[in-house]
């Protein structure tokens, strides 16, 4: 029994460790893309900002 509690605290880390990386590539993914709209937009793109909120929240 020992070591399956052993096991299922690893296991438990190990989703954990998965999940927080995941949310800091997301996070990165989205300022990537926020920087990106911006110098479209300096560079004379019509303003999106509302569309890439709606779609990250959608897929995030």
């Amino acid at each position: 029994m020992r070591g399956h509690k052993q096991l299922s605290k690893r296991m438990i880390a190990l989703q954990l460790a998965i999940r927080e990386t995941r949310l800091s590539l997301t996070k990165q993914e989205r300022d990537r893309y926020q920087a990106a709209v911006l110098v479209w937009e300096e560079e004379g793109g019509r303003s999106s900002r509302w569309l890439p909120a709606l779609d990250f929240f959608i897929h995030a």
